[in-house]
């Protein structure tokens, strides 16, 4: 009876020391840094109408498209020297029935999938002024 009670609790013990061990020393962090815009068509802008909201939501899918475009990862290459489409993982999605449009950005440093979210968000803002026109 005490080798079985022993056997109970060695197979759990053993198996937890190697889980942790693979996840402390075998598996690299990964983070995830999120930026969220609002994508509104404005044609006058002292005032919004409801054209102009779907209009922007129209606009989403377009935006989804361009956020990984050539242009738009060649300016955040060039701006934070680091290599976007090897060593990040980039999704550009927006929530159902809404005009906000997340980019996410995954790596191995915090910091730089920081750096190249907020540089996809600023270089699509400049593409979408650049090339729709709105």
């Amino acid at each position: 009876l005490f080798s079985r009670i022993v056997f109970l609790i060695a197979i759990p013990l053993v198996a937890i020391v190697v889980t942790a061990f693979v996840n402390w020393f075998m598996i690299d962090p990964v983070y995830t840094a999120k930026t969220t815009m609002y994508v509104l068509n404005r044609q006058n802008e002292n005032q919004v109408n409801i054209s102009d909201l779907n209009t922007g939501a129209m606009l989403i899918a377009d935006y989804k498209e361009l956020a990984t475009s050539n242009r738009v990862m060649g300016a955040v290459i060039n701006e934070t020297g680091l290599d976007v489409r090897e060593d990040f993982e980039i999704n550009v999605a927006s929530a159902s029935n809404t005009r906000l449009v997340e980019i996410s950005v995954t790596g191995k440093n915090a910091e730089e999938s920081a750096k190249v979210a907020n540089s996809i968000a600023t270089n699509l803002s400049d593409a979408i002024l650049d090339v729709m026109r709105v």
